[in-house]
């Protein structure tokens, strides 16, 4: 596979990293000479520090051998930000300092003097001003702000003056109460323009975690203020013709719980005219519904066919987050006995979409919702079609049940994934799940059930529990020698590379299902935990005895073999298979072991260190991932006393390596947030709770104006003036 660097260079620019990687020892392994090597070598580096492998990329800078002084300048910084990057505490916790017993801040300590050694050799490199300045910007980065300053100081470009348009014009207008009194003597505020910059909201969703979404303001607000007079009239003259961002009035605190009111916003002041801009004080009131256009009458005609509308739902996203393709109930319209139904939404009025009819008797479909959409959705009902001709309808279905030749086994078939588990009944202990198949065209893996000596399968039976065009549920269940019972329903879904399991086991020693992936040994490993910022997910899938993952239903998500999903795929561009395990439905566990232990001793005077299992997750009931030294890797579900829910997706590198993982998108959409839940949000009634509600009720403002005088919460109110206080410290302080 040829492969060149402008093709790393995109990998890498579209934050996949884990390709990268693979493209450039691609490339490594066949002869290169001089620069391009070099470039090949440098892109590398770039790719294993940004999948957090820092030694790794240190490993490739000692590979270089160079008597360019800007490249060896280069490689030292490289090596400088290295040592900075591991001196994060992310690095820390699996590092082999912390295993010799040194502190977080005595292992910082050592890397960061380690970063200050490669500077001080860029130091000596940097004889001129632009190297002083290349060396400069590093340190900025590396939070070394005094170092950085003495060597190369930052030069303060001067502020292009403000353009003043030359027209002039004014703002007047008259503010009154609700029933129609004057407001006297109030200060009016107007807000000049002000450059600021507005975060997209949905990266905050994206790479990085922590913080809030705020915009920044650049410099000073400039205002011009005026009082109301007796009539409640104001006047703002003189002022220069352009956009101004606000017009706001402040009252009596003591009289008033919102003492500011903005009436105006987006002013375009005219040249030599007037803009009247009056305002009412009154309380806040919630807007109205938001109508959305529903496209579908109640009889329509497609393709010769005359269909009725059974019922149709309005759905309203206002957020930035996007509810992609999922599996969804709605309330079955009745009536419809042998008559074809179809869906429609009005992103798409003539394309029927197929529903099935649930044994619960809801009609279960498949509905996207994108970021800051309304749709609407219709159920219709065929009622005649042209003579001779079936009803027009949905495509086929691509979800398949096989039952194999012997009977033992089946193969689900969902249009993109295939699985096959165990079938019929018997005594035989073979595993539920027995092997996957993905894109390659391969089938991976091996399930195995474990049992300890003294337990036997006294029956083993595998039942259809819901079969459609969109949705396929088995049961497979074990009848032990104990007398006890373990369950694992399957569902799968049209379209859809996962498989969802509902496990419910026994706690008896030796008890365990697992799926062996050995033809990935020597593959990758990645851990679904946090975005890639920074910290290490992937790692090589060794031949040593290791434990990779910990997937518990409540993760400490910042302590990693803790996390959300474990996936392998094997290593280099050539196979496109990535095989993961993800955990589902959070808080719906059954671990009654845990939940005993979480959950006592305590009193009233005396409560846990840890009293709510959400704050540790339980090593009971969790899903692990191992390799072992004899060359196995596998997923390992033990037994306990209660229920799992998890997953296995059979997707592609392509598909999860970058930013949009479909890993993280299906664990999401199959537990939480999910749009079964999502719609029913009554997201378009009004409000009626009395605004604003910031730690406080509406009543409690004013009282809460008065004791932030007094001398007790003298020392709180400082601390929140000056800004000691993070969350919403801003808003309360702007409210009192």
């Amino acid at each position: 596979m040829n492969i060149d660097i402008a093709a790393i260079r995109q990998a890498l620019d579209d934050q996949r990293f884990e390709t990268a990687r693979r493209m450039c020892l691609s490339a490594l392994d066949r002869p290169r000479r001089g620069r391009s090597a070099q470039d090949v070598r440098l892109l590398l580096h770039e790719a294993l520090s940004c999948l957090g492998d820092i030694k790794a990329a240190q490993g490739v800078l000692e590979d270089f051998r160079s008597r360019d002084p800007d490249e060896r300048l280069h490689l030292a910084l490289l090596l400088a930000e290295d040592y900075h990057k591991l001196a994060a505490y992310d690095f820390y916790r699996g590092s082999v300092e912390s295993a010799q017993g040194l502190t977080g801040d005595e292992y910082a300590d050592k890397y960061e003097a380690l970063a200050d050694q490669a500077f001080s050799s860029a130091i000596a490199l940097a004889d001129t001003p632009i190297r002083k300045q290349r060396v400069a910007a590093v340190m900025r980065r590396t939070k070394r702000q005094s170092q950085a300053d003495a060597l190369a100081p930052l030069s303060t470009p001067e502020s292009p003056a403000p353009i003043i348009p030359a027209g002039r014009g004014a703002i007047v207008g008259r503010l009154t109460c609700a029933d129609g009194t004057p407001v006297r003597n109030a200060t009016v505020t107007l807000g000049f323009p002000q450059a600021v910059s507005h975060p997209d909201p949905r990266g905050h969703l994206g790479r990085g975690i922590g913080g809030g979404i705020e915009s920044r303001f650049q410099g000073e607000q400039t205002v011009r203020t005026v009082a109301t007079d007796d009539s409640g009239a104001y006047r703002l003259d003189d002022l220069p013709s352009q956009r101004y961002p606000f017009l706001a009035v402040s009252l009596d605190p003591e009289a008033f719980d919102v003492a500011v009111l903005f009436f105006g916003r987006d002013l375009d002041v005219p040249a030599g005219g007037e803009l009247r801009c009056d305002g009412v004080v009154e309380d806040w009131a919630s807007a109205p519904e938001k109508p959305v256009d529903n496209p579908f009458p109640e009889h329509r005609t497609l393709e010769g066919a005359s269909w009725r509308r059974m019922a149709a739902w309005t759905l309203r996203n206002p957020f930035h987050f996007d509810f992609p393709r999922q599996f969804v109930a709605l309330p079955h319209p009745g009536c419809v006995s042998g008559l074809s139904l179809a869906l429609f939404t009005s992103d798409a009025v003539g394309e029927p979409k197929p529903v099935q009819t649930l044994s619960d008797g809801t009609l279960g479909c498949f509905l996207d919702l994108p970021e800051r959409t309304d749709r609407v959705v219709a159920v219709y009902a065929c009622e005649s079609s042209p003579a001779g001709d079936p009803a027009p309808g949905p495509s086929r279905s691509p979800l398949d049940f096989q039952l194999a030749a012997d009977g033992l086994t089946a193969v689900i078939d969902t249009g993109r994934a295939m699985f096959r588990i165990a079938a019929g009944e018997g005594v035989e202990a073979i595993a539920p799940l027995l092997a996957v198949r993905g894109e390659d065209g391969l089938w991976r893996g091996a399930g195995r059930l474990l049992l300890p000596g003294h337990v036997a399968i006294a029956k083993r039976a595998t039942t259809i529990v819901e079969q459609g065009a969109l949705l396929l549920r088995v049961e497979v269940a074990y009848g032990l020698s104990t007398g006890e019972t373990v369950r694992f329903e399957m569902t799968a879904h049209a379209g859809e590379a996962y498989l969802l399991v509902r496990e419910t086991t026994v706690p008896i020693d030796g008890l365990a299902f697992e799926f062996s992936l050995r033809e990935f040994i020597g593959g990758r490993g990645f851990l679904h935990w946090t975005p890639e910022h920074g910290g290490r997910h992937w790692s090589t899938l060794e031949v040593r005895n290791l434990e990779l993952a910990r997937l518990q239903e409540s993760v400490a998500w910042w302590i990693p073999p803790q996390g959300f999903g474990y996936a392998m795929t094997p290593d280099g561009l050539d196979a496109k298979d990535y095989v993961g395990v993800f955990t589902r439905r959070r808080g719906e566990w059954i671990d009654r072991a845990f939940e005993r232990i979480s959950q006592g001793p305590g009193d009233a005077n005396r409560e846990l260190d840890w009293p709510y299992p959400e704050m540790v997750g339980s090593t009971i009931s969790m899903i692990t991932a191992h390799t072992s030294e004899d060359g196995d890797a596998w997923f390992r579900f033990a037994g306990f006393d209660g229920e799992r829910q998890w997953g296995v997706l059979v997707s592609t590198l392509a598909r999860n390596d970058g930013p949009y993982k479909e890993l993280s998108s299906v664990q999401h959409k199959v537990s939480s947030p999910r749009l079964q839940d999502f719609m029913t949000w009554r997201l378009h009634e009004s409000d009626s709770l009395r605004r604003p509600m910031l730690l406080m009720t509406r009543d409690e403002i004013r009282g809460l104006r008065r004791k932030r005088r007094a001398p007790g919460f003298a020392t709180v109110w400082k601390k929140l003036v000056e800004g000691h206080q993070r969350g919403p410290s801003r808003g309360l302080q702007a409210l009192l």
